[in-house]
């Protein structure tokens, strides 16, 4: 079972050992794409380029380096579990209450962190 998975659980079913795991897990391609990055020294050039990637739906900026490109590419196609319908509502959500959650999710944070 992977994380995402697991994380499809019902909330009742979230043990310390499942978010622990879930803690330590990363993202293999994400991280050999900054690697690259950073071992080409293209790390200023790759930030500039990303700076006017406003959107999902924009096109990649030409240019990037090979693991990069890749892991954009890649990460584009949503898996298979994924509920279209689901992240639909989840949008439409956040887009009527933003203004509410956003601020109620960083003052919460404050005392926590």
């Amino acid at each position: 079972m992977t994380y995402f998975e697991e994380a499809a659980m019902p909330a009742g079913v979230w043990t310390d050992e499942v978010l622990d795991r879930m803690r330590g897990a990363g993202d293999a391609a994400g991280d050999a794409a900054i690697a690259e990055t950073y071992e080409l020294g293209r790390q200023e050039e790759v930030r500039q380029a990303l700076l006017g990637f406003g959107k999902n739906s924009d096109a990649l900026p030409v240019g990037l380096p090979p693991q990069l490109q890749r892991y954009f590419e890649q990460s584009s196609v949503l898996p298979e579990w994924a509920d279209r319908e689901l992240i639909e509502r989840g949008r439409t959500l956040l887009g009527r209450c933003e203004a509410l959650i956003v601020p109620t999710l960083l003052c919460a944070s404050l005392p926590l962190c």
